[in-house]
């Protein structure tokens, strides 16, 4: 509403839902300090007289009943305030000898006036205050529920934030505050109420049970090797054999109910690391020469593992033949790969579509589309191609040292893609050593433990975190070249598939980052999140433009 002397007099607006201080229907005038007439300002626009007044609206002390408020929260607020409005916030039993109520503030509904305003305007609503109080035994000079021995210990929820006030009203602006948080806590469950300390326990806890069960079931930790330990070799050393590196696809393992047993092989191509109890076991003392070997009984039962490659829990052996059945022709023809090998100065290759369709008849996947199975070749290549110039530029990052990823993580991901383009461009990038692919696993079956939290999260926020598990996680194992010799580092793998594109091609999501194997692993991976937020955070793009 504008009045005739518009701008020389503030405009003004009517509050219609009731506040933690505004009377409904009252005329406010808009003037940002107090909403007082005698402070409005005519150089002042009413947009921004209606923005601040937003603000004090939407404040998150509620004093005022925000907009943001709960209806909980609104039903105290507004009962508070026929308290505050009838007694002038508990004043009206205080009032100095000799003043005036107009000399205390007659002109606006506030602490100090005695509700002398409030009873001269509205009369009839001052009477049902007072009456109201009584029958809640609210004290009026305090504000504070008087508790009644012989009732019953509940109470409305009008009054229960008064009940649960020690401090009373004293300071003002605290006592409503007081109450929106106890509006706020109204009708919430003990796990609403510490839902974030709960989330973080959560995620405590599914690290901490997943770190434990990987050392139990994988590194073998119950399983005490009761012989001398052999002579050190170095980790993960590929075995020595004259045949052909396997030709299976590095991404994926087979475990097919009876697969062919692969060659015997001695203990000079056997892994260097397992447990007696492993199915990869060779036993290190050799025998006296002389001495036959004796053959293994024709109906000995072996496990599944015992016919997989230990390095990586594969087939030997991929066949190239048509399957039984087949009605399309599959090329033979294999990709290789820029991922490099651990052992050899060559890089991996990928399966044949052949290949690929054999093993996935293997996997019992037999309703596999022949004709899709190139198409599933090309995506399966892609999405490893991107896995692996990931994997790169964690090494690129961290391979000279925590302090050298430091210097680039510091400035954000934005940056970091930079430098990897300087370095490409100017052929710096191969100063930290290439990293080499030692091996891999798929284990789709298994979830991560981030994985997990996010399924977690998906299940107690749907609308913020929900999304479909990962289909596929692959482990790979990584030589990084380090000033100080050769490391392995274990990278995880989540691929996710996301809506596909309005063109109808599929989308994939892929999260990669070091395993949590070491201290300096999860620095790594603190150290990228948190420059990249710190980055942001800090406003450290606008400063490097500004600079420029």
């Amino acid at each position: 509403m504008f009045p005739p002397e518009y701008p020389f007099a503030p405009p003004a607006i009517r509050m219609h839902t009731p506040s933690g201080r505004f009377q409904p229907s009252a005329r406010l005038c808009l003037s940002i300090s107090d909403f007082h007439p005698k402070s409005f300002n005519p150089a002042w626009e009413v947009s921004t007289i209606l923005i601040g007044l937003l603000s004090f609206m939407t404040s998150e002390e509620m004093t005022t009943g925000s907009v943001g408020a709960s209806e909980a929260e609104r039903r105290v607020l507004a009962a508070r305030s026929r308290w505050w409005n009838s007694t002038g916030g508990g004043s009206h039993v205080s009032s100095t000898p000799g003043v005036t109520p107009t000399a205390k503030g007659i002109n606006n509904v506030k602490a100090g006036d005695g509700g002398v305003k409030f009873r001269t305007e509205w009369p009839e609503l001052d009477q049902d205050n007072w009456k109201w109080m009584r029958e809640n035994r609210i004290d009026t000079n305090t504000g504070q529920l008087i508790p009644d021995p012989n009732a019953a210990t509940q109470c409305s929820p009008e009054t229960t934030a008064f009940r649960r006030r020690p401090n009373g009203s004293a300071p003002r602006i605290g006592a409503v505050v007081g109450g929106g948080h106890v509006a706020r806590e109204a009708g919430q469950g003990w796990m609403q109420r510490n839902k974030v300390w709960i989330g973080v326990a959560v995620m405590f806890g599914y690290a901490l049970l997943s770190r434990l069960l990987y050392l139990i079931f994988i590194m073998g930790w119950f399983w005490a090797d009761a012989q001398p330990a052999a002579k050190p070799a170095a980790p993960n050393p590929l075995a020595s054999s004259d045949k052909a590196p396997p030709p299976g696809c590095p991404m994926h393992t087979s475990t097919p109910p009876a697969p062919a047993p692969p060659a015997d092989s001695g203990p000079s191509t056997a892994c260097p690391v397992r447990s007696p109890d492993s199915p990869f076991y060779v036993q290190q003392n050799p025998k006296p020469e002389g001495t036959p070997a004796p053959s293994a009984p024709a109906n000995e039962n072996k496990s599944v593992l015992s016919k997989l490659n230990p390095l990586n829990y594969m087939f030997a052996s991929i066949s190239q033949e048509r399957a039984p059945g087949q009605s399309v022709d599959l090329s033979l023809e294999r990709e290789p790969s820029s991922i490099p090998r651990g052992d050899a100065d060559t890089n991996w290759e990928y399966p044949s579509p052949q290949q690929m369709y054999n093993a996935m008849l293997r996997k019992g996947h037999t309703d596999t589309p022949q004709d899709a199975v190139e198409a599933m070749v090309a995506v399966h290549n892609f999405l490893n191609e991107g896995a692996w110039d990931e994997i790169v530029r964690w090494e690129r990052l961290f391979a000279k040292g925590l302090g050298k990823g430091w210097e680039v993580c510091r400035r954000g991901e934005e940056n970091i893609a930079h430098e990897a383009v300087i370095q490409e461009m100017t052929g710096n990038a191969d100063e930290a050593g290439t990293p080499r692919l030692i091996r891999f696993q798929g284990r789709p079956k298994d979830l991560t433990p981030k994985a997990q939290i996010l399924q977690a999260l998906g299940w107690a926020y749907p609308s913020k975190f929900g999304t479909n598990p990962p289909f596929d996680r692959h482990d790979w194992f990584v030589m990084r070249q380090t000033p100080a010799g050769q490391k392995q580092v274990r990278y995880v793998i989540d691929y996710y598939s996301g809506p596909p594109e309005p063109t109808g091609e599929p989308v994939f999501y892929l999260d990669i980052r070091p395993a949590l194997d070491s201290p300096t692993a999860a620095v790594e991976r603190l150290m990228r999140w948190g420059g990249d937020v710190w980055w942001r955070a800090s406003g450290g793009a606008v400063h490097e433009q500004g600079g420029n």
